[in-house]
């Protein structure tokens, strides 16, 4: 957006635009969500997993690294992808066709123990649809702890259209 006097304004997308207005309805209301704390983390949760793209599903410990397989499968046009971790942790979940080739990083965050889930819509990193078939998806999971070990599991999903 240009303003009359020629400042350019960086642009911004409608799910950075919403997490940023949750955030500033939080700390600007003089609160900082001291009257109700739930309210105040659920919805600073929902803009992180408005930015993330990965949103929580519980923050229930889970007792080890997992990743389900998707749903649904077979899927079109979209099919999420649910992983859990049991400690702090790099995560990343990556998409490759059965050829081996990266088609998408899907995540690739830090994230605390819990269990999330991530939305695939069939676009590879430039925003073009991909071609129905076979897909696996991998999981890397590294632990922020010293002694903590790497977790990788790959899943198959289909892309049909």
């Amino acid at each position: 957006m240009t303003l009359p006097s020629g400042k350019v304004l960086p642009s911004f997308t409608q799910n950075q635009l919403k997490a940023a207005y949750n955030y500033f309805f939080v700390t600007n209301d003089g609160s900082y969500g001291v009257h109700n704390a739930k309210y105040a983390i659920g919805i600073l949760q929902k803009s992180m997993d408005i930015i993330t793209g990965v949103e929580t599903v519980s923050y229930d410990l889970p007792e080890t690294y997992t990743l389900t397989q998707n749903f649904p499968n077979p899927f079109n046009p979209t099919t999420e992808i649910q992983f859990g971790v049991p400690r702090d942790s790099k995560v990343q979940i990556l998409i490759y066709d059965i050829l081996g080739r990266k088609v998408k990083r899907l995540v690739d965050n830090s994230v605390a123990p819990g269990t999330y889930k991530a939305t695939w819509d069939g676009r590879d990193d430039n925003g073009l649809g991909v071609a129905s078939g076979v897909y696996l998806y991998r999981i890397v999971a590294k632990s922020s702890s010293v002694s903590g070990q790497d977790f990788v599991l790959t899943k198959k999903m289909i892309l049909m259209k």
